[in-house]
């Protein structure tokens, strides 16, 4: 098998339009896809541009993982009941559909999407538009009810988010190494478990 290329250098785009954006490490360690017990050291960049579609991408591999980030049921309740909003968001969705990996991040727990607010009517139809729309497009999502302004914690979702991306881009690579993934076992092994 041929394994890709791991760049030692990666640049995290970030959508411009993002008002308070995820902090990104200066590096990240990787497995080596040869020698996965060894780590492959990769420095990270970001930069902000105007992105077409999605809040997150790498600029190496754009068409492969796309990140939207939504902040809260306040956000999610315009992007979709909206008139104006939800013409425009349904056309972001669309394109983020195009990407091979397309995920949402969701600040919020399913709990507090339905939580009673007086600025969202029902919250209830609310999990349900939101649900719908994941299923129509096919996206992956991310449920990570994060608070922190801290720099550590906008520091290790963004780690996180680089690793997903970059998973992503050398899934192929790493489908050949099963221990990696099952700690030493084999993939039949590990389904009898």
């Amino acid at each position: 098998m041929t394994y890709l290329k791991v760049p030692n250098l990666i640049t995290v785009e970030v959508d411009s339009r993002e008002r308070y954006p995820i902090d990104f490490p200066a590096a990240v360690r990787i497995p080596n896809p040869e020698k996965p017990y060894e780590r492959i050291l990769i420095k990270v960049q970001t930069q902000k541009v105007a992105l077409p579609y999605g809040d997150y991408r790498l600029k190496e591999y754009p068409d492969c993982c796309v990140i939207e980030r939504k902040a809260g049921q306040r956000e999610l309740f315009k992007n979709i009941y909206d008139p104006q909003d939800a013409v425009r968001q349904a056309k972001s969705f669309r394109k983020l559909a195009s990407c091979e990996f397309p995920y949402v991040l969701i600040e919020l727990t399913p709990q507090e999407i339905l939580r009673e607010n007086p600025h969202i009517p029902d919250p209830d139809a609310l999990m349900h538009r939101v649900s719908l729309v994941f299923a129509r497009y096919g996206f992956n999502v991310l449920w990570i009810p994060w608070r922190s302004r801290k720099t550590t914690g906008k520091m290790q979702l963004g780690l996180f988010l680089i690793q997903l991306m970059l998973a992503c881009r050398f899934k192929q690579s790493f489908e050949a190494l099963p221990d990696i993934l099952t700690g030493g076992y084999s993939d039949a092994a590990a389904q009898e478990t």
